[in-house]
């Protein structure tokens, strides 16, 4: 249906269009000049060319209302430096060069066309003044600079365009002096109709167009250009022109006509209808134009009467189609939100309807939209967050609660978002409806993004079941659990599960932690868990029971029960099942246990990891199939009997067993033993049976060897040798003093050891070795002794000398080794009296050394030996003393005691002093060294020192001058103040002084109290401080200086009079006192 009233609407424009007004070219406009005209202040104008522009062109900008021109209405226009003004759409292009006939520009006005330029303090400028109907659009060019001139020629022009008469006036102002060749006046939309004036006789011309004015209009003249004089007869309607098609519901616009008949005498009547037949007049609705709004499709046309005729004329109608009122334009009609949060891009054009209609606080010109949305349980416990987003305007953002009024409002950008936005949060909200007016901030427009968010505080809760246990499922090893958690928000909650099995799952045997958290759409959550404890109730099972195994016997017949856990792991023993792995096989005989011959019972029990336990009764036989051990002795050697050559050979045989106590032993071959067995090896076997009929057998060799030595009946006895001068004797050849026999050999050999005519000294043992065929031997022995008569001989050394030790008594050393002794036969040895190592005193001590040979002869010498003493005495020192000075002195009196000074061997020595002062004298400051050094009766010396160190730790005397008081100088807020340095001494030497504190003597003190401080410091660091005040009073009087006495007469009819006088001046030496 729209597009059908669109289509209608063109029709009809077309129509009106062909019908027309009669033509009112420029050429038809009436001219007229006068004087005394006055120039705009143009308060208010806006720029549209500035400074410093020669040729370009401004923007196209808006007339303010509709003028007509010519019979057309134009709404826009645009302006050159050069001097001239374009009606109308394009906007103007640079003209620099005048030619009133060209066709560039027009329809065009200009009231002094020339190559000009603003200069460097010019500009043009427009406003518009008055209000509908009776609107003035004034341009102004102001101090432009003519072609061929030098410096600016100060010319200041308006051109003033009315609304309703569509008259037109060229006003002008002084001139600083011109050189031109310009064009004044108008010409239409085509060339050839123009009004060319010519200055300085002001006279316009339709035919001639000069384009060589050289004259300024002057001061005061108006040039003006009125339309076509009134109608006379028949008026021209023309056609009825919408400022905008379609229009907003109930937002005004505007009606006009074009080609309808101009001037005096024509009277308007606009008139409407809703079917486009009848029409009524709009009541007040008398003007050429008409401004109106409609809340549904509605024609309109105007009546167009001719007052000198009385007749009138329609103009061609047009239907406005509305479009209605936007959802969001009004509080009553809000664009309603879902649940938050809530995003929506929208936008306050005012050509997509939007009107203003917010009145409330902090209310903007431009247009609203109202939104409404709810505070629910969901949000009243939040932050709930308001903002305009990517707007491309600068908003103001108004919260509203129920009943409309503003509870919240913000213009500035917040930190929700970046761009050109408002920001509102509300905290914890109560639960209601409220409403979001989004607005440009005073009568900007342009699209938005409005969100809004809600911050929820309160997090969700959670409940989880009770911790749940159950048996498991039969023949599995867990159990298929159902349960339900439930969660609840002030919104909504999102339950996951952390840890543990779904509902329904399988839990295996145990403790499973199920975990779950709720989470809310902030994101806020809580948590809880529970247990499910699956306990295994299902027994384990024997698939083989029993087995009635058997195993053999042990060494000690016994049998050793099996590891049948072990077994049942390996191969499967017993067929073990449960529904759990972690079955454990307990055995009533442990394992390893000895198991006797035959059988014996037992039981197997199985328990699973939750306890459950199944028993198998079952029995094991043991069997003996273990031989006897028989124990044969190794190979047997006898030597033969004596006197014969055979041996008796004796051996036993054993044999045990497992189980059989009494082992039965028969020998198979050989001789028994204790028989006598000949000469060489013989073979003896023998077998063992036990009661279980298991045998074994053994074997081995008797060998009868001959390990007789011969029999020797006679030695030789012994034998005494004398010795020659060398101390030797030889030996002889004893051999045939021997007699022998042997067992088995007819015949023996004898040989003599050391052989005859060995040469030896002293005792001499000869071995004689008989021996038999087989190499048996047999051994005597027999002395041959050398006699030695000759002592030995003995020389002591000179006399020796050793150190005492710290007890004055020492080992005397061995001096053995010293003495020279000589023996012809050698072999002496050398001893001492006392002995070495014996303890011997301080002194001479006589040393007996004495030699023996072999023999037994002995010789003797005597020898001295000394103790030395090479120990010093100890001297120990008394302790290291630290003193302070004593009183008003710098010297400290030091006492100490003489130092002892014990000896090893003198008991004790007297110490000297050798170095510093005596005790009692008064030690100077610093650091003092004593020494002392003691000498024992051998002459050894040792010393030893202290030290006395005298410390100054008495701080120097210090006294300062007493407080001091003083008036400031005159004419000064400040006082010279002099004193005298503070005494100072001390004990050790002069200290130093040092001000620490306040100003020094001489110095200009300021008012008030100023605290001076010292600081004396001795030679050791000691310091003591002093202070005092200087305090400086004001007690100098300010100054007042007043003006002089005034005497004046009454104002006029009043009784007193207005006194105006210079104020007091004061001063002071000190400002503020």
């Amino acid at each position: 249906m729209r597009r059908r009233i669109r289509m209608l609407s063109l029709l009809l424009l077309g129509i009106g269009v062909a019908c027309g007004l009669n033509a009112q070219t420029a050429n038809t406009y009436t001219f007229s000049v006068s004087s005394g005209a006055t120039l705009d202040p143009m308060s208010g104008a806006s720029t549209a060319i500035g400074s410093s522009v020669d040729d370009t062109p401004s923007s196209l900008l808006n007339i303010g209302f509709d003028f007509v021109y010519e019979g057309n209405t134009y709404t826009q226009f645009s302006m050159t430096p050069d001097g001239f003004v374009k009606l109308g759409s394009p906007v103007a292009v640079s003209q620099f060069t005048n030619s009133i006939t060209s066709t560039t520009n027009i329809p065009k006005l200009f009231p002094y066309w020339d190559d000009l330029a603003t200069g460097t303090t010019g500009n043009v400028t427009y406003v518009v003044t008055g209000s509908a109907p009776d609107r003035i659009l004034k341009i102004q060019w102001f101090v432009t600079i003519p072609r061929n001139t030098t410096g600016p020629a100060n010319s200041t022009m308006q051109v003033w365009l009315y609304e309703t008469s569509g008259m037109i006036e060229f006003r002008y102002g002084a001139v600083g002096g011109n050189s031109t060749s310009a064009s004044l006046g108008i010409n239409g939309t085509t060339a050839t109709n123009f009004i060319s004036i010519t200055t300085p006789a002001n006279t316009a011309s339709t035919v001639t167009a000069n384009n060589s004015n050289t004259v300024w209009p002057g001061n005061g003249t108006m040039f003006s250009f009125a339309p076509p004089a009134p109608c006379s007869g028949m008026p021209t309607g023309g056609m009825t022109v919408a400022s905008a098609n379609p229009v907003c519901s109930g937002v005004n616009f505007n009606l006009s006509l074009t080609g309808a008949s101009q001037g005096l005498g024509i009277m308007y009547q606009w008139q409407s209808s809703t079917d486009g037949v009848s029409y009524s007049d709009i009541a007040g609705a008398t003007s050429s134009t008409l401004t109106t709004n409609s809340t549904v499709p509605t024609w309109y046309q105007c009546v167009v009467t001719c007052s000198n005729s009385g007749l009138s004329a329609a103009s061609a109608p047009v239907m406005v189609n509305v479009t209605p009122e936007p959802v969001g334009n009004t509080f009553a009609n809000p664009i309603v939100l879902g649940a938050l949060p809530q995003t929506y891009n929208g936008d306050n054009l005012a050509a997509n309807c939007w009107t203003s209609t917010y009145t409330g606080a902090n209310a903007q010109s431009s247009p609203d939209v109202f939104f409404q949305f709810q505070i629910t349980d969901c949000d009243d416990d939040s932050n709930v967050d308001i903002s305009l987003c990517t707007a491309s305007f600068d908003t103001y953002l108004h919260i509203l609660d129920a009943s409309g009024t503003q509870i919240a409002n913000n213009d500035d950008n917040g930190p929700l978002c970046s761009g050109t936005r408002s920001s509102i949060s509300l905290a914890s909200p109560a639960v209601g409806t409220y409403y979001a007016v989004v607005e440009g901030f005073s009568t900007n427009t342009g699209t938005f993004t409005l969100a809004i968010t809600s911050t929820d505080l309160t997090p969700p809760s959670i409940t989880c079941p009770a911790n749940i246990a159950t048996s498991n499922d039969p023949g599995a090893c867990g159990a298929a659990v159902s349960y339900s958690v439930m969660a609840s928000d002030n919104c909504s909650a999102t339950v996951t599960q952390n840890m543990g099995l779904a509902s329904g799952s399988t839990f295996p045997i145990g403790m499973t932690t199920n975990s779950f958290t709720a989470t809310d759409p902030a994101g806020m959550t809580a948590t809880c868990s529970f247990t499910v404890t699956v306990n295994d109730t299902e027994s384990p099972t024997f698939t083989l029971c029993p087995l009635n195994s058997s195993i053999n016997a042990t060494v000690g017949c016994m049998g050793v029960m099996p590891d049948l856990a072990f077994l049942a792991a390996q191969v499967g023993l017993y067929g073990i099942n449960d529904n759990c792995p972690g079955v454990t096989l307990t055995q009533s005989i442990p394992t390893g246990a000895p198991l006797p011959l035959g059988t014996t019972p037992y039981v197997v029990t199985l328990t699973d990891a939750a306890g459950n336990t199944s028993q198998c009764f079952d029995q094991i036989t043991v069997t003996d199939l273990m031989a006897p051990d028989l124990n044969c002795p190794a190979a047997v050697n006898v030597g033969t009997d004596a006197g014969v050559c055979a041996g008796t050979a004796n051996f036993s045989v054993t044999a045990t067993d497992n189980c059989d106590m009494n082992v039965d032993i028969m020998q198979t071959s050989g001789p028994a033993s204790g028989s006598v067995f000949s000469l060489g090896s013989t073979t003896v076997s023998f077998m063992a049976t036990d009661d279980s009929g298991n045998t074994s057998t053994c074997s081995f060799d008797v060998t009868v060897t001959d390990d007789d030595g011969p029999v020797i009946s006679v030695c030789p006895p012994n034998v005494a040798v004398m010795t020659n001068s060398d101390c030797q004797a030889i030996t002889e050849d004893y051999t045939a003093l021997v007699m022998a026999s042997d067992n088995c050999s007819p015949s023996v050999s004898v040989m003599q050891s050391p052989a005859p005519g060995t040469i030896s000294g002293g005792f001499l043992t000869i071995v004689m070795t008989v021996s038999d065929d087989i190499g048996n031997t047999s051994t005597c022995s027999f002395q041959t002794t050398a006699g030695d008569m000759n002592p030995p001989t003995i020389d002591c050394p000179a006399a020796q000398s050793f150190n005492a030790d710290d007890d004055c008594q020492t080992p005397i050393p061995d001096f053995t080794g010293l003495a020279n002794a000589t023996d012809n036969c050698g072999g002496f040895i050398v001893t001492q009296m006392p002995a070495p190592g014996t303890p011997v005193g301080f002194g001479q001590t006589l040393v007996t050394l004495t030699v023996t040979d072999g023999a037994g002869l002995t010789s003797s010498c005597v020898m001295e030996a000394y103790s030395v003493d090479v120990t010093p005495p100890v001297t120990t020192c008394p302790a290291n003393q630290v003193l302070d000075t004593d009183p008003n002195t710098c010297t400290a009196v030091a006492m100490f005691m003489c130092p002892l000074a014990p000896d090893n061997c003198s008991g004790s020595a007297n110490p000297e002093q050798i170095l510093g002062l005596p005790s009692g004298s008064a030690f100077p400051l610093g650091v003092n060294v004593v020494g002392f050094q003691s000498t024992d009766a051998s002459g050894n010396t040792s010393s030893c020192t202290f030290t006395i160190t005298v410390v100054d730790n008495d701080p120097p005397y210090l006294s300062c001058p007493d407080d001091i008081v003083m008036d400031t100088d005159p004419g000064l807020c400040s006082a010279i103040v002099i004193w005298s340095d503070p005494t100072t001494h001390d004990n050790c030497g002069m200290p130093t002084l040092m001000q620490t504190g306040g100003l020094t003597s001489g110095s200009a003190f300021p008012k008030g109290t100023t605290v001076v401080s010292f600081q004396s410091t001795d030679a050791a660091g000691n310091s003591t401080t002093c202070s005092f005040s200087v305090t400086v009073e004001d007690n100098e009087a300010p100054m007042i200086t007043c003006p002089g006495d005034i005497v004046t007469g009454n104002d006029l009819n009043q009784c007193g009079a207005v006194v105006t006088y210079a104020a007091p001046t004061f001063s002071d030496n000190c400002p503020g006192a």
